[in-house]
């Protein structure tokens, strides 16, 4: 493996270039923030051809007094935006370019009150930049969150906060996720650090975890996101030498140093860092005598590494290096020479562009399959579910079980009420006759004794005062011969007489109403017990019904575990023959200088993981749909059931209720006037 020069332009031969911050828009075009003449600021374009040649587009003096310090960042293939100190404040500028990165236009100016310094600017979502640097006035290290809007217009600052309360210095920004940031820094006595922040969804900045990596000294840093859990920072050591350190993410974004590598134990300032690919990365940088040298280091799953391939590509001199990766196989450097003339240059990194491919496929393939066997549990979870669902069926029955009983119950009830309301009714009319009898014979009676009582009195309900009357009255009769007290005892008789009558007169009255309305009741009441028991029994046909979707469902949960488990075996045996045939191509890649053999594996690799990943796709999506099918059909036929039965159990509940206080209302009434009778 070697790094090879392909083309070098020198864009700037004002011999006091500076502070070079190069961004990539696209595959072909790139800008490139610097100080210039005087120290003024500029920004440059360029675009490189097939063959890696490099050609200038346009450039734009944004600042024609004072620009230090400057962090250019992408926004998007045709704006970008550039932080920046001048002689008194911290500033940040907006920018549009056109397709071809031509015309450059500046858009809008944020001003920082502040003047500051080590700025390191990185996009945090498509509206929100952040920033970090050195308040100059203070030497403290702070973050700030600004916005834009969709014109990259209007710029406001939202939040800012401390990371570091003493001297911080060569402050390096990478942007986790959307909500999550790192920055590393040199911090008191030149010691390393590395600090993690947050910003909520107001945007505002909170500090998560502070690590110190180095002890001794953590300068001219330049770190990478390598994957969502690792960062890797590039440095100069206590001795000059240049050191990589592997920080690790916890799942509440804590750091933790996991591996270091020296890969440079000579010199080595003015680092530039980047990612090629998930084993490899590059780094630029002054090293002994001043000299520009390139690496790329190799490095395995658990971050150790090796370096790869080493280039000197300027033997005079290489200050301010700015590194971008085009791609795994081709690096583009911006730098100062020996003049400060700035220049800049593409590169092949030497990574194979046969070992790349393969690497790539192995690592989609692994993707691929991971997702699979991530579809496969979905799909097993699925079915699982369903099958949950299907033993609810099990409280179906029991439901329906209960209701057949109850509706028995209801039945039985209803026979029973039916038998009583008819046994009432010729309790009723005989007590009635013979209460009638009693009447007319005590009027006959009452008549004869003192012929003061009233005739055709056809009912009697309160008998008792009657009988204390008569007591009185017979004890009078035979203590006495006189016939003037019989006269006295017949007028309170005949007046106790009377008013019994009137009661009698009213009580018959109205137990004549009632025992007329009795009939009608019970035929009403056998009316709506009868339509209960008429929907009651109905569900006994729905429980047919609900037996056949049970085992049309059992049926289907079956079916559906077995093609889960024939898709998950399927898959496992896919994902090994895919990771075999990788392994074959990566041997076959490695083994032979012939790419075209390489090409016609992976072909042949292509074809037989996209027709595996149509087929698992095929088969996940008809699976899915039966199961999503099964579940809403079983939920709504569940939902419907539910619904009827808890109204019906709710309605003959009530019903009966209601019929059988009816019912002993009114024998209340007869049995209240049985009672009297016997007495």
């Amino acid at each position: 493996m070697a790094i090879t020069s392909i083309n070098k332009l020198e864009f700037d031969t004002n011999d006091v270039d500076k502070y070079h911050s190069l961004c990539m828009l696209d595959s072909t075009h790139f800008a490139v923030a610097y100080s210039g003449e005087g120290n003024d600021g500029y920004v440059s374009t360029f675009t490189i051809d097939g063959s890696y040649n490099v050609s200038a587009v346009d450039t734009l003096e944004f600042d024609t007094a004072y620009a230090i310090y400057t962090s250019i960042c992408k926004i998007d293939s045709t704006h970008f935006g550039i932080y920046y100190r001048n002689a008194a404040n911290g500033l940040l500028k907006t920018f549009s370019v056109d397709a071809n990165a031509d015309n450059i236009t500046l858009i809008d100016t944020y001003t920082n009150a502040n003047p500051t310094n080590y700025n390191s600017l990185a996009l945090l979502d498509s509206t929100h930049f952040v920033v970090a640097y050195q308040i100059n006035s203070t030497a403290r290290g702070n973050v700030q969150v600004l916005s834009f809007d969709a014109n990259c217009d209007n710029i406001t600052a939202i939040d800012q906060e401390q990371i570091h309360n003493t001297t911080t210095v060569s402050l390096s920004i990478v942007i986790i996720d959307s909500t999550h940031f790192a920055v590393s820094f040199a911090g008191s006595g030149s010691d390393g650090y590395c600090v993690t922040c947050s910003v909520d969804e107001s945007y505002v900045i909170t500090e998560i975890n502070l690590l110190e990596h180095d002890t001794a000294n953590g300068t001219n840093n330049s770190m990478v996101l390598v994957d969502s859990t690792h960062l890797a920072n590039a440095y100069t050591d206590s001795s000059g030498d240049g050191q990589i350190v592997i920080l690790a993410l916890d799942g509440s974004f804590n750091l933790s140093e996991t591996t270091s590598y020296e890969f440079d134990t000579g010199n080595a300032g003015n680092k530039s860092l980047v990612l090629l690919d998930s084993t490899h990365m590059a780094v630029a940088y002054t090293g002994v005598d001043n000299d520009g040298f390139i690496k790329v280091l190799s490095f395995d799953g658990s971050f150790n590494f090796s370096t790869d391939a080493t280039l000197e590509h300027n033997e005079t001199y290489a200050g301010y290096n700015s590194l971008v990766a085009i791609s795994a196989t081709h690096i583009i450097l911006v730098y100062g020479e020996s003049d400060y003339d700035s220049q800049i240059q593409t590169f092949s990194t030497g990574v194979s562009a046969a070992t790349q491919y393969a690497k790539e496929l192995i690592a989609n393939i692994t993707a691929t399959a991971s997702r699979v066997l991530q579809t496969g549990k979905k799909l097993t979870a699925n079915a699982t579910a369903t099958s949950s669902m299907i033993k609810g069926m099990a409280f179906a029955k029991a439901l329906i079980a209960n209701i057949t009983a109850t509706a028995s119950q209801i039945k039985q009830t209803a026979k029973n009420l039916t038998a009583s309301v008819t046994a009432t009714g010729s309790i009723t009319r005989a007590i009635s006759k013979a209460l009638t009898a009693s009447v007319k014979a005590t009027g006959t009676a009452v008549k004869s004794i003192g012929k003061f009582l009233t005739a055709n009195v056809t009912a009697i309900s309160n008998f008792t005062a009657i009988k204390v009357i008569l007591k009185e009255l017979t004890a009078h009769i035979n203590a006495t011969a006189s016939m003037e007290r019989a006269r006295t005892i017949s007028k309170i008789l005949t007046a106790s007489a009377t008013a019994t009558a009137s009661f009698v007169r009213s009580t018959a009255k109205n137990l004549t109403a009632q025992v007329k309305a009795t009939p009608s009741v019970i035929k009403q009441t056998a009316k709506s017990l009868t339509a209960n028991i008429t929907a009651t029994a109905s569900f006994v046909a729905m429980k047919v019904i609900l037996k056949t979707l049970v085992a049309n469902v059992t049926a289907t949960a079956s079916q559906v575990k077995q093609t889960a488990k024939n898709l998950n075996a399927s898959v496992t045996v896919s994902a090994s023959n895919v990771k075999a045939i990788a392994k074959n191509l990566t041997a076959s890649v490695t083994a032979t200088a012939s790419f075209a053999a390489g090409q016609f594996y992976t072909k042949v690799l292509i074809a037989t993981v996209t027709a595996t990943a149509s087929m698992v796709k095929s088969t996940g999506k008809v699976l899915t749909a039966t199961v999503t099918a099964s579940g809403s059909m079983l939920k709504a036929i569940t939902k419907t059931l539910v619904a009827n039965v808890t109204a019906t159990a709710t309605r003959a509940s009530s019903y009966v209720s209601v019929s059988w206080n009816k019912v002993l209302n009114k024998f209340r009434l007869k049995h209240y006037s049985l009672r009297h009778y016997d007495d």
